[in-house]
Order: C-alpha cells, then sequence, then structure tokens
C-alpha cells in the first residue's frame, strides 16, 4: 500500500534526478547558445469597454511593456468573436486600432466580444487582452436633412458624436428603408418631434418620437432609432374610425397626404407638450386642417378643425369654412384664418384633462366683441393674409404673427400671444406690435419666412421668388428692410431652397447654434446629387438684423471650433434636429 509518506519519497527522488540533469546541461556550455526571450510584461490603453455609433471612428492605442522593449519581435491583432460560427475574426492588424464602426461589428444596439493579440514571433506565445464593443443606436443626435435626388430622394444627417464632432452621413435611406418608394417621389418635408405614438400607436417603441416625412404621394413615419420603415407607419394609422378623414381616406384605401405639417407647443409643469396639425387637400378640392395630440388623451386625426361651432349642439352642429394654408401656433391656442369673410379664428387647445368638458374643444370660434386697441385689432379691415407664423421663444411662451394686405396695397404685421380663451388673447397685452411693409419691400413675394426666435428679437427674415434675402426690423410704425442676399448666398449657388430657424428648447444644443438660421442653396451646374449646401447663421445682437457665420466649439479647453457648412448634398428640401 502506497502512503502519503512514500509518495512524497518517490517526489523527492524525482526532483532530484531533475536537478542533476540541469547540473549536467550546465557543464555542457559550449554546446548552446542562450537567447534571452522578449516577453509582454503589461499592456495598458486599452478599456475593458468602449461606445461607439454606427460609422464612428474608433481609435485605440495600447502602451506595450516588454522585457527588452523591441516592438519589432510582435504581431499584432485585433479580433472581434463572431457568434454565428462561434469563432474568432480577425477586425484589423497593426499595433493601433483605427477603425470606422461597420460590418462587421455595425449592428445597432449590439455588443460585441472583442480581443487583442501581442504575439511573439520566435516563440508563438501570445498576451491577449479581452474588451467590448457596444455599437450604440445608428443615428444618435443631430441635423437630420432631407434632399432631393436626381431620381427621387434620400436623407443625410450630420451625426454630434461623442467626442462632439460631427460625422456626415450621406445616403441613409438607402440603408435603413430600401422598401420606402422613393422613385419618383417628390420630398416636402420632414419634421422630428416628441411622439409617445411612434412609429406606430399599435406598436410602439417606446422612443417618444416621431420623424414624419412628407412627400406628394405618402406621409409617413421613419423609426427615430434607425430610420428604418414599415408601411404600419404611415399616418393613416393616426386616423380615428367613422370620421370625416376616415371616410374620405383610410376607409377607401386612398392615402393621406399633408401638404403641411405643424407642431405647436404649450408647457405643462415645464415639460413640452406638443398639438400636431395636418394639411389635406379633399377630394373636392377644398383643403381642411386637422389636429391630433397625444396629452392630456390621446386624440387622433378626425374632423377637420376649421370648423365653427353652431348653437344647435354642442358636438355635431358645425359650418366649415376655408382656411388659409398658414396658421401659427400660440401658448394654449391655434390661430386661423378664414378666407371666406377675411376674419381670424381661434383654437384653445387642451393643457389640462379638465379642457376635454369644454364647448371650445376642436373647434374655432371668430374673435368678435373687440376693444379698441392702440397697437391694432385683429378685425382691422384687410384684403387677406399673406402669412401666418411664430417666433418661437420657447414652450408656453411663443408669440405668433401674421402679414396682411391693406387696401392701399400695403402690407401690415401684427404680432401676439395667445391666450387660454379669447377674452385673453383680445386683452391688450397680449397685442404685442404693429408696423406696416411698404408694398416695394417685397414681402408679398417671399417664398420662405421666419422669425428670429430670441426675446425681444424684432426682426423678420425672408427670401423672395428671385432668391433675394432681406431681414426687417418690425419694432417700429414702418418695417425697415436690408437686403443681405450676397452675405448669405456662397459663390456659386444660386436658388435658396430651405430657410429654416433651429428652435430653442428643440435641439439640444444650449449655445448659439440653439438659435441658429440654417440657410439651405443650391448649384444647378452641380446636378441634384451634389449641387445641396447648407450653412447656419447666427445674429450676434438683438440690436442688428446682420447674419454671422455660426461655429460649433468642438473643445471649450483649447478653444477649438468649425465653421457650420457643408456641402455635397442633393438638393436640400428641409431639415430638422433629432435630439
Amino acid at each position: 500500500m502506497i502512503t502519503m509518506k512514500h509518495i512524497i519519497k518517490i517526489k523527492l527522488l524525482w526532483l532530484l534526478a531533475c536537478l542533476c540533469g540541469l547540473a549536467a546541461c550546465n557543464k555542457d556550455k559550449g554546446n548552446y547558445d542562450y537567447i534571452e526571450l522578449n516577453t509582454v510584461n503589461e499592456v495598458t490603453g486599452i478599456s475593458t469597454s468602449y461606445t461607439v455609433e454606427l460609422g464612428e471612428q474608433l481609435n485605440i492605442s495600447p502602451v506595450i511593456n516588454t522585457s527588452l522593449g523591441n516592438p519589432n519581435d510582435f504581431l499584432y491583432t485585433w479580433y472581434y468573436y463572431e457568434t454565428g460560427t462561434n469563432t474568432w475574426k480577425i477586425l484589423q492588424e497593426g499595433k493601433d486600432l483605427d477603425f470606422k464602426i461597420d460590418a462587421p461589428i455595425g449592428t445597432p444596439n449590439t455588443t460585441y466580444n472583442c480581443a487583442y493579440e501581442v504575439t511573439n514571433i520566435e516563440t508563438e506565445i501570445t498576451y491577449r487582452f479581452i474588451f467590448t464593443i457596444h455599437v450604440a443606436g445608428a443615428f444618435g443626435k443631430g441635423y437630420v436633412i432631407l434632399s432631393e435626388k436626381e431620381n427621387g430622394f434620400n436623407m443625410s444627417m450630420l451625426v454630434l458624436n461623442s467626442q462632439n464632432q460631427f460625422d456626415l452621413r450621406m445616403d441613409i435611406l438607402d440603408a435603413t428603408a430600401p422598401a420606402l418608394q422613393r422613385e419618383g417621389v417628390t420630398p416636402y418635408d420632414i419634421l422630428i418631434f416628441t411622439d409617445p405614438t411612434a412609429p406606430d400607436p399599435y406598436n410602439r417603441d417606446n422612443s417618444n418620437r416621431s420623424v414624419f416625412l412628407l412627400t406628394d404621394h405618402y406621409t409617413t413615419r421613419l423609426k427615430a432609432e434607425d430610420f428604418s420603415w414599415d408601411s404600419s407607419y404611415d399616418i393613416s394609422n393616426i386616423v380615428q374610425d367613422n370620421t370625416s378623414l376616415s371616410d374620405n381616406f383610410t376607409a377607401i384605401g386612398k392615402p393621406i397626404i399633408a401638404e403641411q405639417m405643424k407642431v405647436g407647443y404649450h408647457s405643462v409643469n415645464g415639460t413640452p407638450k406638443n398639438y400636431v396639425y395636418i394639411y389635406v387637400e379633399e377630394e373636392d378640392g377644398n383643403h381642411n386642417w386637422y389636429m391630433y395630440n397625444t396629452w392630456p388623451a390621446w386624440h387622433f386625426l378626425g374632423e377637420p378643425m376649421n370648423a365653427i361651432r353652431t348653437e344647435e349642439s354642442t358636438t355635431n352642429g358645425k359650418q366649415r369654412y376655408t382656411p388659409a394654408p398658414y396658421i401659427s401656433n400660440v401658448m394654449a391656442g391655434t390661430m386661423y384664418y378664414n378666407m371666406e369673410n377675411n376674419r381670424f379664428y381661434y383654437q384653445t387647445v387642451p393643457t389640462s384633462a379638465n379642457d376635454f368638458g369644454t364647448s371650445n374643444l376642436y373647434y374655432t370660434q371668430a374673435i368678435e366683441d373687440e376693444s379698441t386697441s392702440e397697437t391694432f385689432n385683429f378685425n382691422d379691415e384687410n384684403e387677406g393674409v399673406i402669412y401666418m407664423g411664430e417666433r418661437f421663444n420657447g414652450y408656453g411662451n411663443s408669440p405668433g404673427f401674421a402679414i396682411l394686405k391693406k387696401a392701399d396695397g400695403n402690407f401690415s404685421y401684427i404680432e401676439y400671444t395667445g391666450g387660454r380663451t379669447l377674452s385673453e388673447l383680445i386683452n391688450l397685452d397680449y397685442k404685442l406690435r404693429q408696423c406696416t411693409f411698404n408694398a416695394n419691400t417685397g414681402i408679398d413675394n417671399a417664398k420662405l419666412i421666419v422669425a428670429a426666435p430670441t426675446p425681444n428679437n424684432a426682426y423678420l427674415y425672408y427670401v423672395t421668388q428671385d432668391n433675394r434675402v432681406f431681414y426687417a426690423d418690425v419694432s417700429g410704425e414702418q418695417a425697415q428692410t436690408v437686403e443681405i442676399t450676397d452675405e448669405v448666398i456662397p459663390e456659386g449657388y444660386n436658388e435658396i431652397t430651405a430657410f429654416t430657424y433651429m428652435l430653442p428648447g428643440t435641439n439640444g444644443l444650449q449655445n448659439a447654434q440653439s438659435k441658429s438660421l440654417a440657410i439651405a442653396t443650391y448649384n444647378a451646374s452641380l446636378g441634384k446629387d451634389t449641387g445641396g449646401r447648407i450653412d447656419f447663421y447666427v445674429a450676434p445682437s438683438i440690436s442688428s438684423g446682420r447674419l454671422e457665420k455660426a461655429y460649433f466649439e468642438v473643445d471649450s479647453d483649447t478653444g477649438e471650433q468649425i465653421e457650420m457648412s457643408w456641402s455635397g448634398f442633393g438638393r436640400i428640401v428641409e431639415l430638422d434636429y433629432k435630439p
């Protein structure tokens, strides 16, 4: 029987034999050359995990401490683990990783197991460091740009990455929404806004954000996370059954084509809530405005908003009127214009659950019984409206404005803030300013009009049909206009195709760019595939309407900044910011 004592004796005899053999080898010094091995002591400069966005460049520069210090003794290889085959595959070779996140590790919202190996060429002894790369959503925050192309349209995006730099992603719909019809389709607009029904109210993704595409063939949504598309995202999925819009469109399979979409905001305990309008042409050629909102309860598209409530009924008694193709969304309400009698009508929108019991919900009321005002009266005689919009100062504080044609050939500019009731709206304190545009200012020939969104800023900017750009000071009785065409149209570009203020509070930026004016221009000689350009401008002072190029601060410590100008797009139709 072998005991523990015998085992110990055997091990001691074996160890003694080994030592004797080693001694014999040491005596034979002339028969062998001994080379000291270069081994890896430590590898630093690699994190255990990385989170990057699709298309973002990932740079890793390891610091390798070796016993002899000669880096040429080693091979360096980066690997990723392929789950489908359960094998390690080479991602890149070389000491440093310089990889733009894409296939084979390019699936959004996926974590990849990766490895870095340092292998001694002579001995093949390998040092391995394991880490992970998480590919975040394909498209984070940034500017989303909608462009016409030679055959259809596409979207591009200026993605603000984790290094506080913009990555330009061109023609992204080719990969994200290949099934979406784009050939022969003309785009109108793109809007991105808070919406808990997205992308389909019956299959929500909890992104709470809609990305709406408006075209001459359809109005649909894209998934905010990755801009993917499904037919269930069509706007017809947010239409109430047995309503005017349902009977005339969805029930008979006719697509709803929104010629315009507008989003109004009001503040609830400091949180922005919105209400969404679309402008639709009916079978008989008439146009109606429809609204849906998701607070304090979901109310989908259904009946025209341009209706007058009558005394016969509080629910069904209504009379439609022909609305202007413009509305202004102001605090707690929306201003309409009745083109049949050249008068304003007002609609209060729900700001609490109690509002659902009011008789004014989802209907408009004529502005009557207006006291004389030193500023203006909504019912002052005019010959029609040429534009209505907003001067966005912040959620719950968005003055509206309208430009009206006068009998003498001049034009009246009025600015107002919305009240929760008609009595508030017509109060003198809610009428902010009025001034006159002379007929020779070209305001009636404007194709694009925006108002500066800075509080107390009295400037209006507009582009005429012949692509001339003006700003107007509307702080006095007479509008003072100045042409700035040469200051904002780059050389070689001959058309302004989009003119949009990036509104504060909607784009996530805290500096001057949060109030930047995006001006898209087009060089026809370059063609629709590459002739588009976007430049951002800011007003350096509220005392002047002059614009300067916007610069984005990349690094506050070093002062590094970039000019916010990019080219090579298609013919830009519109853009919005995705927070």
